[in-house]
């Protein structure tokens, strides 16, 4: 039977999840590290500050997925601007650069509590 949770057992914040909310934490994200604990234990860290945490006991199985971010950092974000092709006109790069842009600021001032400024 496999499992699923959400939260690091180091802070005793794990609890039990669907299937489809570690889904919709881990999309979109690229695998960063790689560690392999021996055993009955394995790990792939993913970009934007997310673990995967794999535990196998028996023909059990549990994916644990948490947040390595810390306390103080900004929040991380996945952004789907799209897909681009490998040979990328200036002028789809310009259009790509100008959505981070504006994501950035919107992040930014909602980061700094200026949301309600006009």
């Amino acid at each position: 039977m496999t499992r699923f949770t959400l939260g690091a057992y180091e802070t005793q914040t794990a609890s039990p999840v669907d299937f489809s909310q570690v889904v919709e934490v881990v999309k979109g994200r690229s695998i960063t590290s790689l560690a392999d604990w021996g055993g009955n234990r394995f790990e792939l860290g993913l970009s934007g500050n997310v673990m995967l945490r794999i535990f196998a006991s028996g023909a059990d199985i549990e994916v644990n997925c948490y947040s390595t971010q810390n306390q103080n950092d900004p929040l991380a974000s996945a952004l789907l601007l799209g897909e681009m092709p490998q040979a990328a006109s200036v002028w789809q790069l310009e259009a790509k650069l100008r959505g981070l842009r504006t994501a950035f600021g919107i992040f930014y001032l909602l980061s700094s509590e200026r949301e309600g400024i006009s």
